[in-house]
């Protein structure tokens, strides 16, 4: 009999588990909630190495009721059963628990507080529990090799705590420039519009065996404030699978046939749709479509309210019909703050389409360099780029060309995933545990 090197050996099967609180929406087509960016790359992260990497892989996400754990495009999809913390969760920066009489200040009013807050004094406690959440104690019961975290928050720094003394390695995987500002650095007791501090912050960033950020932006700002080394590895994105359903039809999901796109949070800080309603009323004969996630009540209200009549706003869009929501824009607008963004998942999809990017102050530098992306500077330097694309189909497609052609180059889900894999396997701690 032949005998085998160890070198001719296969690798063994790396096992992952890519955890992400929120991303059931984007797997689950009968879950209705909203999804973003961090849900859209965690699970084509998850799915990218269960499919081109050799891994064995679970997405461990929560859910408001029980699912058994099943297995889609090669991942198992574990489903955390807990209505409890999906409810703390939606109130964090919403409530703040105080050591005196009443014990709770509420920092933005929400009518949903009415039933949630009697609820949790039911079951205890408003401030954060000082044991893990239950999703980080599923994830420790899995066989692991490794760990995706996606997002800096509590619930990573939690899972890197836990995960300290075993030979698991964690890698935090930032989706937004909001993640590394300057007060999480400076200052432990900071607390975000999210309800994250500057604690959690600095320990999931500082503990976790690797960092990896979306650009080299992040990555110079995480060193420059934080101390902290990373990989930059952009976003996934399955181009493949986004052109297969481009020519999918959403019947009766969008009302117009032609229109600029507007896809975000209700904020003042970070997507800034009022922004966008100043650009539609400075162009009243343009249709403005926003697509408007959850987000602040106050800023929710105050679009609706001052909506200007060629706005159509849409509370939510099916993953599965992105493509077909993209493929009828002119082109994508952003209004978000580079202080608080990152990669986001909506320009990968809009320069997949071949449509512009068109920011105020911000694009990713990337898509500008390709001149993918414009950046105008002003609401009335932005809207009047609005007028050109819009009436100018050479000059649009021109520059969706460049977006579709750069993304064609760097938008491999099988390269992104053989990176990935490679960092998995091969990466040291180089942390203290």
């Amino acid at each position: 009999m032949q005998s085998t090197s160890l070198e001719e050996l296969p690798e063994a099967p790396l096992h992952v588990c890519v955890l992400a609180q929120n991303a059931l929406p984007v797997v689950d087509k009968r879950s209705k909630s909203h999804f973003g960016g961090l849900e859209t790359s965690a699970w084509l992260t998850a799915k990218g190495l269960a499919q081109f990497a050799q891994c064995e892989v679970t997405l461990l996400v929560l859910s408001a009721r029980k699912q058994k754990t099943r297995q889609i495009d090669k991942v198992n999809v574990c489903t955390c059963w807990s209505p409890v913390e999906l409810i703390r969760k939606s109130l964090e920066g919403k409530l703040q628990v105080t050591p005196q009489f009443p014990f709770l200040h509420i920092l933005r009013w929400n009518n949903s507080l009415l039933w949630k807050i009697p609820f949790l004094a039911v079951v205890r406690p408003f401030k954060r529990n000082p044991r893990p959440p239950k999703i980080v104690k599923a994830l420790t019961k899995l066989p692991l090799d490794a760990v995706c975290l996606f997002g800096v928050d509590s619930v990573a720094a939690d899972a890197i705590l836990q995960l300290k003394s075993s030979l698991v390695k964690t890698f935090l995987f930032v989706q937004s420039n909001a993640s590394l500002l300057k007060e999480f650095a400076s200052d432990p007791s900071f607390t975000d519009q999210y309800g994250e501090t500057g604690k959690d912050c600095q320990y999931a960033l500082k503990h976790a065996t690797h960092v990896v950020t979306q650009t080299a932006y992040q990555q110079h700002i995480l060193k420059e404030r934080f101390g902290v080394d990373s990989h930059v590895h952009g976003n996934p994105f399955d181009l493949e699978e986004w052109d297969s359903r481009t020519n999918d039809v959403a019947h009766g999901l969008i009302p117009l046939q032609r229109y600029m796109l507007w896809i975000g949070r209700p904020d003042h800080f970070h997507k800034r749709p009022l922004k966008f309603l100043e650009l539609a009323r400075a162009c009243p004969d343009i249709d403005f479509l926003m697509i408007l996630n959850h987000g602040s009540v106050e800023v929710r209200e105050e679009v609706e309210q001052t909506c200007p009549t060629n706005v159509t706003i849409i509370d939510h869009v099916p993953y599965e019909n992105m493509p077909s929501v993209f493929k009828n824009c002119v082109a994508f607008v952003t209004t978000s703050s580079q202080k608080y963004e990152g990669l986001p998942n909506v320009i990968l999809q809009a320069s997949a389409t071949g449509k512009p990017v068109l920011g105020l102050d911000y694009a990713p530098e990337e898509f500008v360099a390709a001149k993918a992306a414009v950046v105008a500077g002003s609401i009335s330097a932005l809207a009047e780029e609005i007028r050109r694309v819009w009436n100018d189909a050479d000059y649009a497609n021109r520059i969706g060309r460049n977006g579709r052609d750069y993304l064609s180059t760097h938008g491999s889900l099988s390269e992104y995933s053989t990176r990935i894999a490679n960092m998995l396997r091969h990466t040291r701690s180089t942390v203290e545990r």
